[in-house]
């Protein structure tokens, strides 16, 4: 092949292969987009539950961060020894807050409608 047909030949490979990503990648923006959805509504109610459980102003639970993960069960990795756990992959949020000095580690479910942490004893 001549050069120029080489260079034609490639620019329009290129073309087709980043058409072809595009389209790949539409079928995946409602998952995508239900994503920080989700994690609001996770964190969210993770940061409530802190407050409740510290007897906290929710004000006073500043997030530190969070990310996305899959528990082992459906107890979060923390269940109890009289507690019975779902032995499934259970998507959910660690989320690390900060009140009044102290970290704090807590696990949700996907929802945030499960809420646990090691370091907060529950009342």
């Amino acid at each position: 092949m001549k050069p120029n047909k080489q260079r034609l030949m490639y620019l329009v490979l290129t073309m087709v292969g980043l058409l072809l990503a595009a389209c790949s990648t539409q079928g995946t923006n409602a998952t995508t987009t239900l994503v920080p959805e989700l994690q609001a509504g996770a964190v969210l109610a993770a940061q409530n539950w802190v407050a409740q459980q510290l007897n906290e102003a929710v004000e006073q639970v500043e997030l530190i961060s969070v990310e996305q993960t899959e528990w082992t069960d459906s107890c979060l990795g923390l269940g109890q020894l009289n507690e019975s756990c779902a032995q499934v992959i259970t998507p959910g949020w660690l989320a690390i807050f900060r009140v009044n000095d102290q970290e704090y580690e807590v696990r949700t479910n996907e929802d945030g409608s499960t809420v646990r942490s090691a370091e907060i004893v529950t009342q």
